[in-house]
C-alpha cells in the first residue's frame, strides 16, 4: 500500500495513465486484506480474554446459510462452481448467535471456493447430531489436504506452503477464529481431506446453548403513542436513574441497561430511535459497544444522542453529541447520521471539522465536499471556537483525542456559548481506544467537574430538542 501510494503521490504515474487506476485497485485490495487481518487479531484477541460476547437467539438455518451464500454469490459466479444446500428438516429449534455462525460458516465457504477448481462443487449440509446438537459439513472437490498438514489448519497465521500462499490470499486467521469461536461455545471442529479429491470442514454445536446470566436492566416499557424509544446504556445507577426519569417525563419511552451485553441484547429484539452511551461500561468499553451495534446492519443504525464518561468519585460528566461516526472514515455513515438531523434539509450546509491530524482531516473534509457539504477545516480546538462567529456552521464533527485542548473540552466551552450552545456535534472517533486515552478522557472529565461543568441537564435538554426525524436517505430507505 505504501510503495503503489508513494508512487502515485511523486506522480510517477499520471493520472491518466492507465496504470493510475490499477495501482489504485491494488492499494484498496491491500486495505481491505489488512483491515481483515486487524479484525481477525481483535476477535482472537477477545476470544482469548473471555470477554466475547454471544448473543444468541431463535435461527432459522436454511435463511442464514442463503444470506452466506449470497455474500459469496460474485466469488461463485467467477469460478462457476455448482453450489449445493441440503438442511435437516428437523433442524427448527436452533437458538444461536447467528452473527457468529455466519462468521463461521462464512470462513468455511469462502475457504471452499477459493480452494476448489474452476466449474468445481461445493457443497454444504447442516444435520441432527442426536438430539442436543447439530451439524454443519462444507464440502469441496478441490486440491485437498495432505495427512502431514492437517494438523496445521486451525493454527493461528498458518498457511500450508508459500506456493499456496502466492496464489491464494489470506490472513492464516480465518480457521483459527473458527476453532475458536466455536470452541467458546463449548463445540468442536474438524477437517477430513484427500489430495486431489477435495475436503470436508464440519463444525458440531448445540442446539440451544446453556441458560445465560439474567437480566439486571430496567425491564422494557410500552412505548407510548406518538412517541420515540430510547436505549440508556448507563452503569451508574444515579445517573441511570436520573435519565430514564428526565427522558420518559419528556415523552420519550425509555429502556435502559447498565452492560454491554444487555444493551444488545435489547437491540436484537426492540427498535430504538436513539441511545445514550456510557464511554466505561463494566464489561467492555462503550466504543467498541457502539462497533459491535454497528454491525447489527439496519437494527444498529441508531443515532448516539449523548456520552457520559466517569470522572471518579461515583459522578460522571455528561455530553450532548448528536452521534459518533466511526474512523476509518465511511461515507455512507456520515450522510445518514446528517440526514436525521436534518441537516440534508439545509441548502449547501455547513460543516467545521476538528481534527488535529492532518491526514484525517483532508479525508473528512474530501468526503463531505463529495456528498455537497460546504466544509471548514480546523487542527486546533480553541482556534476553532474562537471562528465559530466567522464560519457559522450548521454542525461541528469533533476528533475525540486531541492534545491539550481535547473533544470534551470543546464540548464544554460549546455549551457555555449562548449562540452555539445546542449545535448539532458529531463526535469523529476510532471505536477503539486505548487504556492510556481512556484514562486521559476520564482527565478532562474530572476537569470539567471540577469548573461545574459535566451536568446531565445540559444533555437532557439537547436530547428533546433532537428527537430524530423520519428522513428519506439519498438511496430512497426511511430512517
Amino acid at each position: 500500500m505504501i510503495g503503489f501510494a508513494d508512487l502515485l503521490h511523486s506522480g510517477a504515474v499520471r493520472p491518466e495513465s492507465p496504470k493510475y487506476l490499477e495501482f489504485l485497485g491494488h492499494i484498496g485490495t491491500s486495505g481491505r486484506h489488512l483491515l481483515q487481518l486487524i479484525n481477525d487479531v481483535l476477535d482472537l484477541s477477545k476470544v482469548e480474554s473471555g470477554k466475547f460476547e454471544f448473543l444468541p437467539e431463535p435461527v432459522q438455518l436454511p435463511l442464514l446459510i442463503k444470506e452466506v451464500g449470497d455474500i459469496l454469490h460474485t466469488s461463485v459466479l467467477r469460478k462457476r462452481i455448482q453450489l449445493s444446500t441440503q438442511v435437516d428438516p428437523g433442524l427448527t429449534d436452533l437458538v444461536i448467535d447467528p452473527a457468529r455462525l455466519k462468521q463461521v460458516l462464512y470462513n468455511y465457504l469462502s475457504n471452499a471456493i477459493k480452494f476448489s477448481p474452476e466449474g468445481g462443487r461445493v457443497a454444504v449440509r447442516a444435520l441432527a447430531e442426536g438430539p442436543q446438537r447439530f451439524r454443519i459439513e462444507v464440502e469441496d472437490n478441490g486440491i485437498g489436504i495432505a495427512p502431514a498438514d492437517i494438523q496445521r489448519l486451525f493454527v493461528e497465521f498458518q498457511q500450508l506452503d508459500t506456493g499456496m500462499r502466492k496464489h491464494h490470499q489470506g490472513t492464516g486467521l480465518g480457521l483459527a477464529l473458527t476453532r475458536r469461536l466455536v470452541q467458546a461455545q463449548g463445540g468442536s471442529v474438524g477437517v477430513h481431506s484427500t489430495v486431489g479429491e477435495g475436503s470436508v470442514f464440519h463444525l458440531v454445536l448445540d442446539r440451544i446453548p446453556a441458560p445465560g446470566r439474567p437480566s439486571n436492566d430496567a425491564s422494557t416499557q410500552p412505548v407510548p403513542a406518538g412517541s420515540g424509544r430510547l436505549l440508556v446504556v448507563e452503569r451508574e445507577g444515579l445517573d441511570q436513574s436520573r435519565l430514564v426519569r428526565e427522558l420518559t417525563n419528556a415523552g420519550f419511552a425509555v429502556d435502559a441497561a447498565s452492560t454491554g451485553e444487555s444493551a444488545l441484547r435489547h437491540m436484537h429484539t426492540n427498535a430504538y430511535d436513539a441511545i445514550t452511551l456510557h464511554l466505561d461500561l463494566p464489561d467492555r468499553r462503550g466504543l467498541e459497544l457502539l462497533g459491535d451495534i454497528r454491525s447489527l446492519g439496519a437494527g444498529g443504525e441508531a443515532p448516539v444522542l449523548g456520552v457520559t464518561l466517569p470522572s471518579g468519585g461515583g459522578t460522571a460528566a455528561a455530553f450532548a453529541v448528536a452521534n459518533v461516526l466511526s474512523k476509518p472514515i465511511r461515507t455512507d455513515e456520515i450522510v445518514n447520521a446528517m440526514a436525521r438531523f436534518r441537516l440534508s434539509g439545509v441548502p449547501a450546509p455547513k460543516v467545521l471539522v476538528i481534527d488535529d491530524e492532518r491526514c484525517a482531516l483532508d479525508l473528512m473534509c474530501a468526503a463531505l465536499q463529495a456528498i455537497g457539504v460546504d466544509v471548514m477545516c480546523e487542527q486546533d480546538g480553541r482556534e476553532a471556537l474562537r471562528r465559530l462567529d466567522r464560519y457559522r456552521p450548521d454542525a461541528v464533527i469533533l476528533d475525540l483525542m486531541m492534545p491539550g485542548f481535547d473533544g470534551f473540552a470543546v464540548l464544554d466551552e460549546l455549551r457555555h456559548q449562548p449562540h452555539w450552545q445546542h449545535l448539532p456535534v458529531f463526535i469523529w472517533t476510532s471505536m477503539i481506544l486505548s487504556d492510556d486515552e481512556y484514562d486521559s478522557l476520564a482527565r478532562s472529565a474530572r476537569v470539567i467537574l471540577s469548573k461545574g461543568g459535566g451536568e446531565l441537564a445540559v444533555m437532557l435538554e439537547n436530547l428533546r430538542r433532537w428527537r430524530p426525524a423520519s428522513v428519506t436517505l439519498p438511496d430512497g430507505s426511511e430512517a
